[in-house]
């Protein structure tokens, strides 16, 4: 009787250490979201969702050409129609920025893309950031 008493305890424990695993708690020194950037969840079938960045070295209405570091340039392509959002933080908060907004080439940028069979897809921009930890 002791015996299963203790297996039924260990089985307990062990059971409520996977689920505590699988909690997602945020932590007190995690910065707070002072911006209104929708999250983009990808669907089943849909391409990965990557994160890309880099110095922007070349930047046009169809594409943006990126450099971490030594690295090498990664091009991203925008998709048309002033869709692929562009941001840049300013008071506070991410705040978008109009389609038709001039880029300028030299400053560092985060990419939120699709990986489409080796094609980067720009879905956002943030400016004036890398995509690591504040």
């Amino acid at each position: 009787m002791r015996l299963i008493l203790g297996l039924v305890l260990i089985a307990a424990g062990a059971a409520g250490a996977v689920a505590a695993d699988r909690l997602v708690l945020d932590s007190p020194d995690d910065p707070v979201r002072t911006s209104a950037v929708p999250e983009t969840e990808p669907r089943e079938g849909d391409p990965p969702l990557v994160w890309v960045e880099g110095r922007l070295e070349d930047v046009t209405d169809r594409s943006l050409v990126l450099r971490e570091g030594e690295g090498p340039q990664i091009e991203v392509e925008r998709f048309a129609g002033g869709a692929t959002r562009v941001y840049r933080f300013r008071d506070g908060s991410w705040r978008q920025l109009n389609p038709a907004a001039l880029i300028e080439p030299g400053q560092e940028a985060c990419v939120e893309a699709l990986l489409d069979e080796g094609a980067f897809l720009a879905v956002a921009v943030f400016l004036g950031t890398g995509c690591g930890p504040a």
